[in-house]
């Protein structure tokens, strides 16, 4: 885990970062097995640029970024990202055959 920020002032919209989370604890890696392996950063880019990122070991099984088998974890965060960040966001969802990962920008200065 790798958390660069340093700037008190900074604020955002609470648990914004939980879905990611429980899913990267939830669906990474073998269901068997207790040890999940997941990293996780959270960045300040530069002044009110904030950069989180998780990336998980990918169960081939199951198809999260699926739409129709989404749970709505995921697509709550979408929403809520677009009431509250508008057009100051940027979100990438990838899976592949090895990890799924996560990486969520925001500019919290609007610029």
């Amino acid at each position: 885990m790798t958390i660069n920020v340093f700037d008190s002032d900074i604020q955002i919209a609470p648990l914004l970062f939980i879905p990611f989370i429980e899913n990267a604890i939830k669906h990474g890696g073998n269901k068997e097995s207790l040890v999940k392996n997941i990293s996780l950063s959270l960045t300040l880019i530069k002044p009110g640029k904030l950069t989180f990122a998780i990336v998980n070991l990918s169960d081939s099984t199951n198809d999260i970024i699926d739409d129709n088998k989404n749970g709505i974890g995921i697509e709550n965060v979408k929403k809520r990202l677009e009431l509250i960040y508008a057009d100051k966001y940027n979100l990438e969802i990838e899976k592949d055959k090895v990890n799924f990962k996560v990486k969520l920008t925001i500019d919290l200065n609007g610029n």
